[in-house]
């Protein structure tokens, strides 16, 4: 983000997780009594604009403020959160005029499960995450590791991702993660294969990529592939950055 100045005093970051822990640790007395999550009054701060937002789903409840992304949830309730992957799914049928197999959460369920690697991740008593492999088992600790609010993580994401290869023939892909409240499609790949495979698969995953970024110019959301779990580009561009996007 863009350098910040601290309200209280000359103090001065361009990082917003640095502005907001300064606020509420060098300013706790500044935080008024009534405020139950400090960090958020740190962010309303930042952003100039007053504490609290509505779900978009239903436009009528109050969401919580993530204290590791330092945004707003974007559902009040798994009943919202249901209702934003069901319109996903319709838009995606208008769109092609039809409803694919893939379409299906009952379908997705049983390729995940069918996947040989496919595990449970347990987070806590009430989250578990069907997964597949390590690398998003090392993507889910990463979430973890950052306080991450499990109500946060759709797994996979809702959004089937099109994309036609060279013969003209049309393939589908489910993106490995979506995480709402920054609008971010997360697809988890393992990049250290032999130079013969790479060559073979590159133009395919080039393919995807196109299609998915196409996808979220027409949705309003991100798209980051994190290869070989480097989480720099993450990081720095989705969880420090108050845009949520590369700057």
């Amino acid at each position: 983000m863009r350098n910040r100045k601290c309200v209280f005093c000359n103090f001065v970051t361009n990082e917003k997780q640095i502005y907001c822990r300064h606020v509420v640790t060098e300013h706790n007395d500044q935080v008024p009594e009534d405020v139950e999550v400090p960090l958020e009054y740190a962010y309303s701060l930042m952003v100039n604009k007053p504490m609290g937002r509505l779900c978009t789903e239903c436009h009528s409840n109050n969401v919580p403020f993530n204290t590791a992304t330092l945004k707003y949830a974007r559902f009040c309730s798994d009943k919202c959160k249901q209702k934003y992957v069901e319109t996903v799914k319709g838009r995606m049928k208008d769109k092609y005029g039809k409803e694919h197999l893939l379409d299906d959460p009952e379908y997705q369920e049983k390729m995940i499960n069918a996947h040989p690697n496919a595990r449970d991740y347990v987070w806590d008593d009430t989250h578990t995450f069907r997964i597949i492999g390590t690398y998003e088992e090392d993507f889910m600790n990463k979430l973890k590791s950052l306080n991450w609010d499990p109500d946060d993580i759709l797994a996979p994401s809702p959004h089937i991702i099109r994309y036609n290869w060279k013969d003209g023939s049309e393939h589908f892909y489910i993106p490995d993660f979506e995480l709402p409240s920054i609008g971010l499609i997360v697809e988890i790949k393992q990049g250290n294969f032999n130079s013969s495979y790479m060559e073979h698969n590159r133009e395919i995953e080039a393919l995807k990529d196109a299609a998915a970024r196409n996808l979220c110019q027409e949705t309003n959301l991100h798209y980051i592939k994190i290869l070989d779990k480097d989480y720099t580009e993450f990081m720095h561009d989705y969880v420090k950055s108050d845009t949520n996007r590369p700057e």
